[in-house]
């Protein structure tokens, strides 16, 4: 674990974070709301990767509040006054509090975008990473999921209708060649060779008795 004094000369270079100093010029002020949703997004995305790399040294911020999102030098900050050795719970407290200060920030538009970080923030998110990687699929437009549509398998049969037949399609070459028809299709009824074998008796015999009445008619 990294003690927290060096932690927070590292993380002071991230470009998310404000580590206050005494010798300030000018001072953070505190972010104001509502804000428009892709600027929440955009200090969502950086909030929560600086708590990814707090999180990562066994750290938590001390005492994350809505007061942490600041504004200074024109862009949105997370200040860190202070962090100190935590455990995973702490460090799921700061998660839950980032959420709630960005939350108290938001427009309360009803578009998609907004509906969704609406929902990211308001969901139970236990690490920073993933509060991050959320932030992030809505930052690029990959919102929700919509329900989804059922499988043929699953979609309801029409009253009345017959079942349906299985086995694959048959080509039209593999009907010209006489291939067989696939497994539940139609079957044609074929001619057996004992059938044109009893027609040729018939005719044969017919012709002897025709061949027999000319002679006697002679």
């Amino acid at each position: 674990m990294e003690p927290p004094v060096a932690a927070l000369a590292d993380l002071a270079a991230h470009p998310y974070v404000l580590v206050p100093t005494s010798g300030d010029p000018v001072g953070p002020t505190r972010l104001a709301g509502p804000l428009p949703v892709a600027e929440i997004l955009d200090l969502g995305f950086g909030a929560a990767d600086a708590l990814v790399e707090v999180h990562i040294r066994g750290l938590a911020v001390d005492g994350l509040r809505a007061g942490s999102l600041v504004m200074s030098s024109g862009e949105p900050r997370l200040a860190l006054d202070s962090v100190r050795p935590a455990g995973a719970v702490d460090q799921a407290a700061d998660v839950s509090a980032l959420q709630t200060a960005l939350a108290g920030l938001l427009d309360d538009h009803d578009d998609p975008t907004t509906q969704a970080t609406r929902t990211v923030l308001t969901d139970t998110v236990h690490t920073a990473a993933a509060l991050r990687d959320a932030l992030a699929a809505v930052r690029l437009g990959k919102l929700p999921p919509r329900p989804p549509i059922p499988s043929p398998a699953e979609a309801p049969s029409t009253p009345g209708a017959g079942p349906e037949r299985t086995g694959g399609s048959v080509g039209p070459a593999q009907r010209w060649a006489g291939g067989a028809e696939a497994t539940g299709s139609a079957q044609v009824p074929a001619t057996s060779a004992g059938g044109s074998a009893w027609w040729l008796v018939v005719i044969g015999a017919a012709l002897v008795v025709l061949v027999l009445v000319w002679l006697l008619v002679r």
